[in-house]
């Protein structure tokens, strides 16, 4: 229905609510003339009466009547659904969908996101993992987060959290029992890497740099598994340190070479520009970048 057809109705309601036209004109701030207008052009395009016309007073005939009882119940059922609706804009309630890398639920991520949902009680998080690229705007997402290189989207805003590369990691046990000093003295074999990889190159930090074989005894294509088998002492693994791992510590491992790492890959949170971002959405954004500190 057109929103004069809603105006309408809603003056009608008024009209009845309030007992009389001059009444409902001054509760609306509509003019009396307009309020009548309004009336008569909803009784004939529904083509019925409405209301039975005397000189004291106004009362609904038959159908008016339950026209009356269907519309007030709908227009207070809008009338909560807007308040609703301004409330998830404005405070830190709803849910949040996010979509993100299967790995970037874990690590300091995933403890942003705990510590988050403690902070704001009211906020749900619905958190899909997974490798492909999601469209937020046709799948509903409020964010999603994204390593590497962005498409070209001028659908899409996004915002950077950061930057991080990968380093060599390896069991204790493993680095105790195999000490290096440049990445030539590694055992192709022992590489433990991406079934994509053949190779990565790494970077020194005075400037030098190195082509690493990886096409190791293990591959995968989850990082999870890659740092499992690192766990459990099978050999060195390039892994994220900033991004998925707490701290060399928590996770069992120990960072070899730590003056050598890949290039950095940027991260950032992307999310629909024709749509206006909601509080909860704006306030999970600065929690993470403020929790993430990546770079740092």
């Amino acid at each position: 229905m057109a929103t004069s057809g809603l105006d309408a109705i809603a003056i009608f309601i008024k009209v009845i609510e309030s007992g009389s036209f001059a009444k409902a004109s001054l509760a609306t701030g509509v003019p009396r003339s307009t309020v009548s207008a309004r009336i008569a052009e909803l009784e004939a395009r529904l083509g019925v009466s409405l209301i039975k016309r005397t000189t004291r007073s106004l009362q609904l005939t038959n159908v008016g009547q339950d026209f009356f009882e269907v519309t007030r119940r709908s227009l207070e059922e809008i009338e909560a659904a807007e308040r609703a609706l301004r409330g998830s804009q404005t405070e830190a309630r709803g849910k949040l969908r996010i979509a993100a890398a299967t790995n970037m639920g874990e690590g300091p991520i995933g403890n942003a996101i705990a510590d988050f949902l403690m902070a704001y009680p009211e906020i749900e998080i619905e958190l899909e993992l997974g490798q492909r690229r999601v469209d937020l705007i046709a799948e509903r997402f409020d964010l999603a987060l994204r390593l590497g290189e962005l498409d070209n989207s001028s659908s899409l805003i996004a915002r950077p959290l950061g930057s991080i590369a990968r380093q060599l990691m390896a069991s204790p046990s493993y680095a105790a029992a195999h000490p290096i000093r440049h990445p030539h003295e590694l055992n192709p074999r022992d590489v433990i890497g991406f079934a994509a990889e053949h190779s990565v190159e790494l970077f020194h930090e005075g400037g030098e740099r190195h082509l690493l074989d990886c096409r190791g005894r293990i591959r995968a294509n989850r990082m999870t598994a890659i740092r499992h088998q690192a766990q459990r002492g099978m050999g060195v693994a390039l892994l994220p340190t900033a991004l998925t791992l707490d701290n060399t510590d928590a996770s069992g491992l120990v960072v070899m070479l730590p003056e050598w790492k890949t290039t950095s890959f940027p991260v950032h949170v992307l999310y629909a520009r024709q749509y206006a971002l909601p509080r909860r959405a704006r306030l999970f954004i600065d929690f993470l970048v403020e929790a993430l500190e990546i770079n740092r």
